[in-house]
């Protein structure tokens, strides 16, 4: 009995570590901000993993949940591809039935095994049959919605545009193509992330980034969307890596769906430098990739021997050669493991009342060198010698028109061992109301539980418990929001209360990627509140081409992404929110064309 007891406890162990282990249950719902694709938390997200064949030709006995699951334990990928043939024989046009019941046997895999899926209309026309695109990808996105681990790849490898005349009318076609199907998927799934082909067999990136989507069939803007671009590293050098390079600049996200270490015919020799040269460029730009192929065909890009089981399982004599190469990659480059956002970590329980606890102080009389301040509707003074708690400085903010304030840490830190967020606050003059949050990443939208702090002319200690911040697994950001309009408050003292058998390591202060933030007369939005109609109004000190612009609401989603020429001066476009936003809360923010955020400011919607 004891001997099953003992069993019984490993496995529970051996349970719980695997809880929050998966990359999808580390990362989340991928999302496109500007030219990356981030997590949960705002982090930059690229996975690695492996391309299927097309569904109808060697190796579609491998389209099945434990082929994925041998995938991710014993290669380590993190994402898989299903090419659901369109053309050819045997294919989705003729037999729709087959070819989606093989796609969903590995998108449900990676479901169930925590992984990604890109779910590959595998075309070079696919415009020809947008009714079967559109009813596909109605059918995934149906069944899929609201799951993290999927991925709409629209169309592969559209084909025309080798000079740039072609390439322009090509992305045209694409384009047509691209509003109608993305439109069937946000019909089910306003959330997932969609790659979309471009032209001369995913290579263009440039081309289509110089007009891209904006909107779907419905009139809808288009957000969380990726460009596809596509690298046989023998064929694809120098030249493809500028065009990357072109669209990552003017602030569009790539994703490679494809890529090998051979020419472009997927045979013939391999090209390792040149493989280590692309692999470099992606990796410090973000880029996730799916590698080409998981098949048994005689060809040089083929990972499997014919005969290699079809469940997975398989030994060193039964991958090819460069089966077994991907398999020490992927187990080398997947090795470190992001950790685990914070939303998705179990609470740890309060200590109990009496155990020791150690400060971690966020300001004092300086704002501590591993933390930052970040506002917007006011003004922060870090050391105002007026009015002081303690020492010889407080915090001064001024609210305006229910401004906020947040204290962020560069990386975050674990809530582990917890107890609370304290500080002593008071206004000059009068009272005031505001409230307290916290978030476990840099989105408001993201914040947890919210209180109420009313503060007067006297000094008085606020405390706030994990509990009231939101209970998250670690934290980013503590807020102070939604304050009195025209009150000035300061705050002292401002600091975490640890168990002291837990204490907390800061790391250092980084750079924020937002170089000035609701700047005085160089970001006006008017009406604010508005009914959905605005003018945006920016003042450039230096000259732009053009200016990318997104409205988030409360809850992060895109509602608005457009692209505006710009130039020296005063630049005033007129914008409207889509019918049917949610009321309350948006940010708008404002890029150049590095996709760096240079200007932030909120609008309310009534």
């Amino acid at each position: 009995m004891q001997k099953l007891l003992l069993l019984f406890v490993l496995f529970l162990l051996c349970t719980a570590g695997g809880t929050a282990q998966t990359i999808v249950e580390r990362y989340g719902q991928l999302t496109v901000d500007g030219n990356r694709i981030k997590d949960e938390c705002g982090r930059v997200a690229q996975v690695k993993g492996m391309s299927y064949f097309w569904s109808q030709w060697e190796g579609k006995e491998y389209y099945n949940a434990n082929v994925v699951k041998w995938l991710r334990d014993d290669w380590k990928v993190e994402i898989v591809r299903a090419a659901i043939a369109v053309r050819g024989e045997d294919d989705y046009i003729t037999d729709p039935t087959t070819h989606y019941n093989r796609a969903v046997a590995v998108i449900d895999g990676a479901v169930q095994h925590g992984i990604y899926a890109i779910a590959d209309f595998h075309a070079h026309d696919a415009d020809q049959y947008t009714a079967q695109a559109k009813t596909l990808f109605g059918q995934l996105s149906a069944r899929y919605k609201g799951k993290p681990n999927i991925i709409y790849e629209i169309w592969n490898e559209p084909v025309g545009g080798g000079d740039d005349a072609s390439a322009r009318a090509t992305w045209s076609r694409i384009k047509t193509y691209a509003r109608e199907v993305i439109s069937v998927i946000r019909d089910n799934d306003p959330n997932g992330l969609i790659v979309v082909g471009t032209p001369f067999y995913s290579q263009r990136v440039d081309i289509a980034t110089e007009s891209p989507l904006t909107t779907d069939s419905k009139g809808r803007p288009v957000g969380n969307v990726a460009y596809t671009i596509h690298a046989y590293v023998g064929t694809h050098k120098a030249d493809l890596r500028a065009k990357g390079d072109v669209a990552l600049g003017r602030g569009y996200a790539l994703f490679m769906t494809e890529c090998g270490r051979t020419d472009a015919s997927a045979n013939g020799a391999v090209y390792p430098g040149e493989w280590d040269t692309w692999e470099a460029w992606m990796d410090a730009r973000g880029i996730s990739y799916a590698k080409w192929s998981l098949s048994n065909k005689n060809e040089t890009c083929s990972s499997l021997q014919p005969g290699a089981p079809a469940n997975g399982g398989w030994t060193t004599a039964q991958l090819r050669p460069e089966g077994q190469w991907n398999r020490t990659h992927f187990r080398s480059v997947n090795a470190s493991q992001p950790s685990v956002c914070g939303g998705t970590t179990p609470p740890t329980t309060p200590p109990p009342t009496g155990t020791p606890t150690t400060n971690r102080n966020i300001y004092t009389d300086n704002l501590n060198n591993t933390w930052a301040d970040w506002s917007w509707g006011g003004t922060s003074t870090v050391r105002d010698g007026g009015i002081k708690k303690n020492g010889s400085y407080s915090f001064k903010y001024d609210f305006n028109a229910g401004g906020a304030i947040s204290f962020r840490h560069p990386s975050g830190l674990s809530s582990d061992n917890l107890v609370r967020l304290e500080f002593w606050a008071r206004t000059y003059s009068g009272s005031a109301t505001f409230q307290v949050s916290g978030s476990y990443d840099d989105t408001y939208g993201n914040r947890g539980s919210t209180t109420n702090a009313a503060i007067t002319t006297t000094w008085k200690k606020f405390s706030f418990t994990k509990a009231q911040l939101g209970n998250f697994g670690w934290y980013r950001r503590f807020f102070l929001f939604n304050g009195s309009t025209g009150v000035a408050v300061f705050l002292d003292d401002v600091r975490l209360v640890y168990n002291s058998t837990g204490s907390q390591t800061l790391g250092g202060l980084s750079t924020e990627t937002t170089t000035a933030l609701d700047q005085t007369g160089v970001l006006s939005l008017f009406p604010n509140p508005t009914r959905g109609a605005f003018t945006m109004e920016v003042n450039l000190a230096t000259a732009v081409p053009q200016l990318n612009v997104t409205v988030t609401d409360i809850a992060g989603r895109t509602v608005l992404q457009q692209r505006q020429d710009a130039f020296l001066g005063t630049n005033r476009f007129d914008l409207t929110l889509p019918s049917g936003s949610a009321t309350g809360v948006h940010l708008v923010r404002v890029y150049d064309d590095s996709g760096s955020i240079q200007f932030t400011q909120r609008l309310l919607l009534e």
